[in-house]
């Protein structure tokens, strides 16, 4: 269908496009939150005994070298020998008392463990099984001058392997096996634990956000509260991560967290709060309804339960009022699950392509829309730069499939698709190994380019001393900005937004979503 016919149907609903546009102008502030969600690399708890690990045996890295070489997406892009010194400066930036020299182009690597030292060779490192005989021969030295360093040889191994990975893209990456955990914790929408946002602020844990109707909701914590102490530990330079294991437990279980708060509703010293973990809910989507028959509804995130979700939301905004319009708001929403964007995409399309999957041991994969009776109402999708992956999926097979009209700023440019493999370890570690690219209907990849929209939001600030004009965003960093990024796997789109609308974006307001940025920037956890 042309743009211009989809624009046709679009203004059947006048109301629309202006609520869509004053949404996309007053986005949620607490949306940014999500934008660093990512799985916990948590730690042993504490006094936990592991048996010894032998780092000779290369269990994680051989299953790692195994794994690339039947299933990465293009086997040309690896490299042994980068993958070797890769290893290398990984477990160099693990282990303290371990230093690597290398000069470039030089045939020998120098490691070096506090007084002890031997080389390696480099220049004749030509496949992966060289990458295995070297690392196992540095893992025997690391092994035998590391062994009462108290240095856990697991997490050697584990940082061996993201060096390796780290040499194909930015999205493939090795997980111990509590970080599978909490991936798929994360991906459940299901946790044990308080309900509160954290975050490293001014080198205190801190309270983002507490989740309403949770322990920690209930008990009256506030953004901004610093958790000084986890039952007994103090959390002064505790990493984040290890703060979200002991938050973390079974329903049903205590925890009391010692608080400090500031501020004119503040107290002096620490003040405890005894909580009680329960099972947290999070749901990945919320809605509203706008009048007139316009709904509205947000997606987080695509965890297991979104689609569900999704026609949930939808079947409780048709009680209120037959729904005549919609607006999707996809903005910070970093993506997830690969299947539920196709299922949430299929809620409103009701023939073709919805998304392709191409990589070399995948071949071509098309998930095509179910026939029968569709929604038929006019559907804007909100979108900016934060939008990735997932949310491209979606908001690319809803425009190509001319189903909907897209608003906001180019998306993020997340084309690729990542597997993981589980428990390819005995200890239960996981590999996230990019297998394929993803192409939107027509073949069009967003690798790199991201989703343009059809109306494209332009915000300008007037700066009253420079007497100028700048964007309120700026470029912010894209897929094609990271390090090793893939290129594009198809025919990119050379289509141009329809329209560009410029306002005004007055400074008190720009000083604002400067603020959520910072926010959103540092490294949160939710602790469910």
């Amino acid at each position: 269908m042309r743009l211009f016919e989809r624009l046709g149907r679009a203004v059947l609903v006048l109301g629309l496009f202006a609520v869509t546009v004053f949404f996309a102008l007053h986005y949620d502030a607490n949306a940014s939150l999500w934008r660093g969600m990512e799985a916990a690399h948590a730690v042993a708890a504490p006094g936990q005994q592991r048996a010894p690990y032998d780092l000779t045996q290369l269990s994680a890295v051989t299953a790692t070298l195994e794994t690339i070489r039947k299933k990465y997406v293009e086997p040309e892009r690896v490299n042994p020998k980068a993958m070797f010194l890769g290893a290398l400066d990984a477990v160099q930036r693990e282990v303290a008392q371990v230093i690597v020299t290398h000069e470039d182009k030089a045939p020998t690597v120098k490691v070096q463990v506090e007084t002890e030292s031997r080389e390696y060779r480099v220049d004749d490192v030509q496949g992966p099984w060289d990458v295995s005989a070297r690392l196992r021969d540095v893992f025997a030295f690391l092994q035998a001058n590391l062994k009462d360093s108290g240095t856990d040889l697991r997490q050697v191994e584990y940082a061996a392997c993201n060096g390796i990975l780290r040499t194909l893209d930015p999205h493939s990456t090795f997980l111990s096996p509590d970080a599978y955990r909490e991936m798929n914790l994360s991906t459940s929408g299901h946790f044990g634990g308080l309900g509160i946002v954290i975050s490293i602020r001014d080198q205190l844990l801190t309270v983002m956000r507490p989740m309403p109707d949770t322990p920690a909701g209930r008990a009256g914590l506030k953004r901004y509260d610093r958790i000084l102490k986890i039952n007994n530990e103090a959390t002064l330079n505790m990493p984040l991560d290890d703060a979200v294991q002991r938050l973390r437990g079974q329903p049903g279980t205590k925890v009391t967290v010692w608080v400090r708060r500031d501020g004119p509703e503040g107290w002096e010293g620490m003040r405890p709060f005894e909580l009680t973990r329960e099972e947290i809910s999070v749901r990945s989507v919320t809605s509203q309804a706008l009048g007139g028959g316009v709904g509205y509804v947000k997606l987080e995130q695509f965890q297991s339960t979104t689609a569900e979700e999704l026609q949930q939301a939808l079947t409780e905004l048709g009680k209120k009022d037959k729904l005549v319009g919609l607006v999707m708001d996809l903005r910070n929403n970093p993506g997830g699950l690969l299947d539920q964007a196709a299922k949430v995409a299929d809620l409103f399309v009701s023939d073709g392509v919805l998304v392709t999957t191409v990589g070399g041991s995948e071949g071509r994969d098309e998930k095509r829309a179910t026939p029968g009776s569709k929604p038929a109402y006019p559907i804007v999708v909100l979108i900016n730069g934060n939008s990735a992956s997932a949310s491209e999926i979606v908001a690319g097979a809803l425009k190509n499939s001319g189903r909907a009209i897209v608003v906001g700023q180019t998306s993020f440019g997340k084309g690729s698709v990542q597997l993981v493999f589980p428990r390819v370890t005995p200890e239960g570690a996981a590999l996230k190994l990019t297998i394929a690219q993803y192409l939107t209907p027509g073949d069009l990849s967003i690798q790199g380019v991201g989703v343009r929209p059809d109306v494209e939001l332009d915000p300008m600030t007037v700066d009253s001393l420079e007497m100028d004009l700048f964007r309120s965003d700026a470029a912010g960093l894209k897929e094609r900005d990271l390090t090793r990024s893939l290129a594009s796997g198809g025919r990119r789109s050379t289509e141009q937004s329809f329209f560009e609308l410029r306002y005004n974006l007055p400074e008190k307001e720009r000083a604002r979503l400067r603020e959520l940025g910072a926010d959103a920037d540092d490294e949160f956890r939710l602790d469910f």
